[in-house]
């Protein structure tokens, strides 16, 4: 017996066209109008009648058969990211120093830098891990801003590069920075270092992003960055850099001011993709002066990419990512946030939350390299208490699979922001569904 898969979103996409998204198997497809109606009204009589359209469905994932239970599915995808022990999944904070002082940062400043005494533990942890389990290193690189620690950065994800090669595992480094420090001569050096995955932050036109994201003196920092840009699109190697755009009252009615000068210098370059993200009470002390700058309405960004879409820009779409990057560290097993004194967390953001950053800090590593874990304080991130019901019937459910897109949230916080992971799938599947090569509908089948 055949069904409709319950995690199918249909509807028109930006450029007014029908298709149709699985959110479990994470296919997309155009579809006629009379598609269209056959998956809104669940006519699956008609389906039934048409071999090929049946085959064609059932391929995609769009119909199952009742003896295939989907929920029990995405459970099974959890459990087995989470407990995979061939994915070292690590965010190493470099510094908790800044050289910004961005108006919404939620992040406590401290004085420290990056020892070697923690340097030669980390690398021996990595090394212990990969000659037991781990096949697959996943690196974020973090601050504070990390490349105020560039060498001692360097010498790590150097090192992991030989490592590499003698453990047989493979290596992906990526790294969160203001880009203000991100020279051309650097970047080539982080791209040998195999970090190939960038995320910077440019907060719209000059005026505003200069005023959400100073330097500490106060002096502009949009000129530097975008002259390093400049210069790293000359480099004629592969790599991925995201320019994340935070949203606020003050800038959102000069966003697009922003794409149209963007898409004149980058937007042909397909290693440059725009993210906007709303900004929001992100906690911290910052925030608190700028309440008004926090974006309540999501559907504000949607516009913002309906805007983008129909100027061109190049746009992230992290739907095309497998489940195991997309999913946060903190839910895994093999998740961990280590800081410069080798301490280690589960979460970054938690580790500024002032009621929950004890619960982040679940242990250290020791002069050997061994990981020393509190597995009470780790039992409260690896396990699942909530009641998904509700969950089980959201058509994001297999995408965020009940908070493992924020794990933080929905521990700690007993929240998951439902709207925003619908509307986020909404515009990101519009954009998907513009590189469908044909549409499906029963005329040709």
């Amino acid at each position: 017996m055949y069904k409709f898969s319950e995690y199918n979103l249909i509807q028109k996409n930006f450029d007014n066209q029908y298709y149709v998204y699985n959110t479990l198997s994470r296919k997309c497809d155009l579809i006629s109008k009379q598609i269209y109606d056959i998956f809104k009204k669940r006519k699956l009589d008609i389906v039934l009648n048409n071999s090929q359209l049946l085959e064609r469905l059932v391929k995609r994932g769009y119909i199952t058969t009742t003896a295939q239970n989907e929920i029990e599915y995405i459970e099974y995808k959890y459990n087995s990211i989470v407990w995979d022990a061939e994915v070292l999944d690590l965010t190493i904070v470099m510094t908790h120093r800044c050289n910004f002082k961005c108006i919404y940062c939620y992040q406590h400043e401290e004085n420290d830098s990056f020892d070697n005494e923690s340097a030669n533990k980390i690398k021996k942890f990595i090394d212990k891990k990969t000659r037991s389990t781990a096949k697959k290193v996943y690196i974020n690189w973090f601050g504070g801003e990390p490349l105020l620690e560039t060498s001692k950065l360097l010498e790590l994800s150097d090192y992991v590069v030989q490592l590499g090669r003698k453990n047989s595992f493979s290596y992906l480094g990526r790294i969160t920075t203001n880009g203000y420090l991100l020279t051309q001569d650097l970047f080539l050096k982080l791209l040998n270092s195999h970090i190939f995955f960038y995320m910077i932050t440019i907060d719209g036109i000059k005026e505003y992003h200069n005023k959400q994201r100073p330097l500490k003196n106060g002096n502009g920092t949009y000129d530097t960055i975008l002259q390093n840009l400049r210069e790293i699109k000359k480099i004629n190697r592969t790599y991925s850099i995201d320019i994340r755009v935070n949203v606020s009252n003050d800038n959102y009615n000069y966003i697009e001011d922003f794409i149209i000068k963007w898409n004149g210098e980058f937007g042909g370059d397909s290693r440059f993709h725009v993210v906007f993200e709303a900004v929001h009470d992100w906690l911290g002390d910052r925030i608190n002066s700028h309440k008004e700058q926090v974006i309540s309405d999501i559907k504000l960004i949607t516009n913002i990419y309906k805007l983008s879409e129909r100027q061109g820009a190049k746009l992230q779409d992290y739907l095309e990512y497998n489940s195991e990057v997309q999913f946060c560290p903190a839910s895994k097993k093999n998740g961990f946030v280590i800081t410069n004194d080798a301490s280690v967390y589960k979460c970054e953001m938690a580790m500024n939350d002032k009621v929950y950053c004890c619960e982040s800090k679940i242990g250290y590593i020791d002069d050997m390299g061994k990981i020393h874990i509190d597995k009470f304080k780790e039992a409260k991130w690896l396990t699942r208490k909530e009641n998904l019901t509700e969950c089980y019937k959201c058509i994001a459910y297999p995408f965020c699979m009940g908070g493992a897109k924020c794990n933080y949230a929905m521990k700690f916080h007993r929240q998951i922001n439902c709207s925003e992971n619908i509307e986020y799938l909404k515009w990101m599947s519009s954009l998907l569904s513009k590189k469908a090569k044909e549409i499906i509908e029963i005329d040709d089948l």
